[in-house]
């Protein structure tokens, strides 16, 4: 079990990631207009992690760059109140998964709860992401995934194989 200083670590990590890497947060915000569209696209939104992910990219790109991609759409209400594209985007059922992302160039993928589940959940996001044309996705891992003998750690070696794997 990680300690609550442990968790902040990595929670701020994210942020400043989501909000300071030019691939997922489009760069800095500029009045000159875009000539391409941008957009990322954050799974889980509705958790924890997810949320502090959208409020940091709001603070940086437009609201309509930006879609949250959830279970359950009722639940993102307040999200998308602030201009945020909500979408269902459900790990265990792929077809929702390239409706979801698609015209997205910029996916960030939170590392799902349901052990025993993700590797094939990692599985369907990633295909459908390069599927749906996906040109960068970053990951919420687990420090040093592939030596890192925690139990956690099996699935997110896995899920790292996979994107690099996957040419995006």
């Amino acid at each position: 079990s990680r300690c609550p200083a442990q968790v902040k670590s990595t929670t701020v990590t994210v942020l400043r990631v989501a909000a300071e890497d030019p691939r997922l947060s489009g760069g800095p915000p500029s009045a000159e207009p875009t000539t391409a569209p941008k957009s990322a696209i954050v799974t889980g939104a509705t958790g924890q992690l997810g949320r502090l992910v959208i409020d940091a990219l709001l603070a940086r790109v437009p609201a309509g760059e930006i879609t949250a991609a959830v279970r359950n759409p009722e639940k993102a209400e307040d999200i998308a109140s602030n201009g945020v594209r909500v979408v269902t985007a459900d790990y265990n059922a792929p077809e929702t998964l390239v409706p979801a992302f698609a015209g997205t160039d910029r996916l960030l993928v939170i590392s799902g709860n349901e052990f025993g589940q993700r590797v094939e959940q990692y599985e369907r996001i990633i295909g459908a992401a390069k599927q749906a044309g996906v040109k960068f996705i970053a990951y919420t891992s687990i420090i040093n995934a592939d030596g890192n003998p925690m139990y956690l750690g099996a699935d997110h070696k896995v899920a790292e194989r996979l994107i690099s794997e996957s040419g995006i």
